[in-house]
């Protein structure tokens, strides 16, 4: 199972997202306020667990920074990065885009 990492800092987010050219990392990029929550599927880490991918999540309220790096407006959103670049955005909940994207981008 790979891990779930919540990153808070660039440096974090550069660290968590460069694995290698061969290794697809999926970021999740949330908003929680009081007791609502905008985010992806609970499909994502099984997603993640089928398919051995990496999760990263940034709160777009806790990690502002890393958020403007990845020019994302609108949550949930999951971004698709391999080798620390950014190769695809799925905006929205659907769990079958993420999936089909990241079947698209498998070596």
């Amino acid at each position: 199972m790979p891990p779930v990492k919540e990153v808070t800092s660039i440096k974090e987010f550069a660290e968590a997202t460069s694995l290698g050219p061969k290794q697809l990392v999926l970021v999740e990029v949330y908003a929680k306020s009081g007791s609502a929550q905008a985010s992806v599927p609970r499909d994502l880490q099984q997603i993640s667990d089928e398919k051995n991918i990496p999760v990263v999540r940034v709160n777009l309220h806790e990690a502002e920074d890393v958020v403007g790096l990845l020019d994302i407006t609108t949550v949930p959103s999951v971004a698709l990065f391999r080798n620390g670049n950014k190769v695809d955005v799925i905006t929205g909940e659907d769990a079958h885009d993420i999936e089909r994207k990241i079947q698209e981008y498998s070596v």
